[in-house]
C-alpha cells in the first residue's frame, strides 16, 4: 500500500480530472485503453454522488472524476477524499478496486456498476472499513469537447491553501512552473485523443523535498470565466498525488 498524500487543493475543484493508478501513467492508444470485452465503455468525465450506509444512517457526497484506459481516479470535495484505482468491464458491468485517500491511505473499496456509455454510471460499493452503499453518475459532455494542443497553450495560475501556482505551456506542449512553496515543473503536455478534451501530463517536481520526482496524469478544459478559461490537472506517483485548478492569464 502507497502511502500517498495529496499535496494541493484537491477540494476545491468543480471538476476532477483522473490518473493512471498506482505509479502514474495509463497505457497509451486511441481506444479506451485495451480494456476489452465490454459492450458498454464508461470512458469519460462523470459528476454525480454516492450514498454510504453507516451506523449512524445514510450520508451523501458528492463525487466526479474521470475514466479512462482502464483507470479510475474520483474526488469528493464535501467527503474530503480521493478514490484512486484500476477498473474492469464485462459487457456493461464495471468492477474496480479502488484506494481511498485523505492526506494518507484511508482504506480500500470495491465497486460494482452499471455503465451506459456516455449518460450513466450506477452500481454499488463496500469498503474495508465496513460501510458500503450506492453511486450514481452522469456523463459531463464537456469530455466531448474538440480540443488541440494549442488551446492550453497559456500562462495559468491559481491559488490553493495559500499556496500560489504558475503553469507556462508553450505551443510545443513545453510545461514549466513553479509554486510559492519553492517547487519547480518541468515536463511536456499532449492530446491524448482526437475529438476528445483530454491530454497527457508528464512533469518533473525539483526542489520540492520529499515530493521531487516523476509525475503522470491528465489535464481537461473547463469553462470558467470564458471558454477554455480553466485548466484542471491531477498529476501522480507512488508517494504524492497534486491536483490543482488553474485559471488562464
Amino acid at each position: 500500500m502507497f502511502s500517498k498524500k495529496i499535496l494541493t487543493g484537491a477540494f476545491t475543484l468543480a471538476l476532477t480530472v483522473g490518473v493512471a493508478a498506482c505509479g502514474g501513467g495509463g497505457g497509451g492508444g486511441d481506444s479506451d485503453g485495451g480494456v476489452t470485452g465490454g459492450s458498454e465503455s464508461p470512458e469519460g468525465l462523470w459528476s454525480g454522488t454516492f450514498t454510504e450506509r453507516t451506523d449512524s444512517g445514510d450520508v451523501t457526497f458528492d463525487v466526479q472524476g474521470l475514466a479512462y484506459d482502464g483507470d479510475l481516479i474520483m474526488i469528493s470535495e464535501s467527503a474530503g477524499v480521493v478514490y484512486e484505482g484500476r477498473y474492469s468491464l464485462s459487457g456493461s458491468t464495471l468492477t474496480a478496486q479502488v484506494d481511498a485517500y485523505d492526506n494518507g491511505p484511508i482504506g480500500t473499496a470495491t465497486v460494482t456498476a452499471e455503465v451506459d456509455s456516455r449518460s450513466t454510471i450506477q452500481g454499488t460499493f463496500d469498503t474495508s472499513y465496513g460501510t458500503n452503499g450506492s453511486i450514481n453518475l452522469g456523463y459531463e459532455p464537456v469530455y466531448d469537447r474538440d480540443v488541440a494542443l494549442s488551446d492550453i497553450a497559456a500562462n495559468w495560475s491559481g491559488t490553493s491553501g495559500g499556496i500560489t501556482t504558475t503553469i507556462a505551456i508553450d505551443s510545443q506542449g513545453n510545461v514549466n512552473g513553479s509554486d510559492g512553496a519553492g517547487c519547480q515543473y518541468n515536463g511536456t503536455a499532449e492530446l491524448i485523443k482526437a475529438g476528445k478534451n483530454l491530454f497527457r501530463l508528464s512533469v518533473t517536481a525539483s526542489n520540492c523535498g520529499s515530493a521531487n520526482g516523476d509525475y503522470s496524469g491528465y489535464a481537461a478544459l473547463l469553462d470558467g470565466t470564458s471558454r477554455n478559461s480553466v485548466l484542471q490537472y491531477t498529476l501522480i506517483n507512488s508517494s504524492y498525488i497534486i491536483i490543482d485548478y488553474l485559471e488562464r492569464q
